[in-house]
């Protein structure tokens, strides 16, 4: 007579298998459709927009950065540079 023997799998094992099983089963859900005049209105959101690469070189972000103005010093501006600047306060 033979004998059975039974193969168990430790806890973490399983739980682990499981939750591949249930991740595995969410990823695969299917995302809803959408109608073709739906469809045909986001497409038409994208037409007539041009795509601007990316400065790729030095010379690239000294243009961009000329092109932007910087803003006015002011009071403002100085106070909060002065408070940037300044040591902490004992209470921190």
């Amino acid at each position: 007579m033979k004998k059975l023997s039974l193969v168990i799998t430790p806890a973490p094992t399983r739980y682990i298998f499981w939750l591949f099983i249930a991740l595995a089963l969410v990823g695969c859900k299917a995302e809803e459709t959408v109608s073709l005049h739906e469809a045909k209105t986001i497409t038409a959101e994208f037409v007539g927009k041009t795509f601007k690469a990316p400065p790729r070189s030095s010379e690239d972000l000294i243009e961009l950065a000329a092109t932007h103005d910087r803003p006015p010093a002011s009071n403002q501006m100085a106070h909060l540079r002065i408070e940037a600047q300044a040591e902490p306060s004992e209470e921190i």
